[in-house]
């Protein structure tokens, strides 16, 4: 786990792919967020209970373990108030009638550029 400090708020990463959550994660360092990353579903879940401040999660779809859609669902369940933004590299019919069945509040496709994810992250966190 890495974090990255100074916040209006925890932004928890899950990329399932440490090369993704590697180039996401390294844009985001100069910017004035606590980050927290994740690259299973397992751990992802984990941060997400042990952090009470997590007050945004972008995870993909495609996560070691568990996927995207069954770690939402289980958010969702727990802590439903947390935005959750979901990233795939190809998005279905099937997977958009996961993401709304799940309550996700943004589903985009990879791959994502800077300034899109910061007007998400300033969205939820502001």
């Amino acid at each position: 786990m890495e974090t990255i400090s100074s916040s209006p708020g925890t932004v928890l990463f899950g990329f399932g792919h440490p090369v993704f959550r590697d180039e996401y994660f390294s844009m985001f360092r100069k910017e004035k967020f606590h980050f927290l990353s994740a690259t299973s579903g397992d751990e992802l879940l984990r941060l997400f209970h042990d952090h009470a401040e997590v007050s945004l999660v972008i995870l993909t779809a495609e996560m070691g373990g568990l996927n995207g859609f069954e770690i939402l669902h289980q958010m969702k369940i727990d802590r439903s108030g947390i935005p959750v933004i979901l990233l795939s590299a190809s998005i279905s019919f099937e997977s958009l009638k996961l993401a709304s069945m799940y309550h996700c509040d943004e589903f985009l496709q990879l791959p994502l550029q800077k300034s899109e994810l910061m007007i998400l992250i300033n969205k939820y966190l502001h």
